[in-house]
């Protein structure tokens, strides 16, 4: 019989059999897994071997309705689309559901909304916070451990003078071991150069 193993909402191992949803219940003496459906008061289950290849024992009696194939294909999309955020958090994502919305052809509007949602919902687990203050964004960038590809700090923080510096330990050194008058820059940050070359120093 037909039976696929696919995630769930909440990213847990899910098995779909004839548009029932079943997560697992426990694993057997045998080796057998046994899944039952997601809905508390049904008492049908499913049990595969434990490579989760084979059907082993059905027991059909099921007191809800089975989900419609667009609310599977949607469910099915919106895991997908939360597990790519998490995955890589520069995808902006418009481009993760247009993405993941053109293998699925009945998706609604609304659906798009709610998938949105759920995207930043899932982001805001990992990322911290959006700071309220100057000392709690300096305490924020403090406690995070942002490397350079090489292994090396990528932020050093002066908690006195309230300067925040992104850069690498080279760069730093070569700003010390510079003999000329004249630095440029490109104007991407504003800076106080005094008071940065205090801090390269230090």
């Amino acid at each position: 019989m037909e039976f696929y193993i696919t995630n769930s909402s909440k990213q847990k191992l899910c098995l779909v059999f004839r548009y029932f949803k079943c997560h697992v219940s426990r694993t057997l003496v045998s080796g057998d897994i046994s899944w039952r459906r997601e809905k508390k008061p049904c008492s049908a289950y499913v049990k595969t071997n434990s490579s989760k290849t084979k059907l082993t024992e059905i027991k059909d009696s099921h007191t809800y309705d089975p989900e419609t194939e667009e609310n599977l294909n949607l469910l099915d999309v919106q895991g997908r689309c939360k597990r790519k955020a998490c995955e890589d958090l520069t995808l902006r994502p418009n481009k993760i559901i247009r993405t993941e919305l053109s293998t699925c052809s009945t998706a609604k509007h609304s659906d798009v909304h709610n998938i949105r949602k759920s995207i930043y919902r899932e982001r805001r687990k990992i990322l911290p916070s959006v700071p309220k203050s100057l000392n709690e964004a300096i305490e924020q960038i403090s406690n995070l451990v942002i490397l350079t590809n090489k292994n090396g700090e990528f932020t050093y923080v002066d908690n006195v003078n309230n300067i925040i510096l992104i850069t690498c330990k080279t760069n730093l050194n070569f700003l010390c071991d510079f003999n000329y008058s004249d630095i440029f820059g490109d104007g991407t940050f504003t800076y106080h150069l005094i008071k940065c070359m205090i801090f390269i120093y230090m």
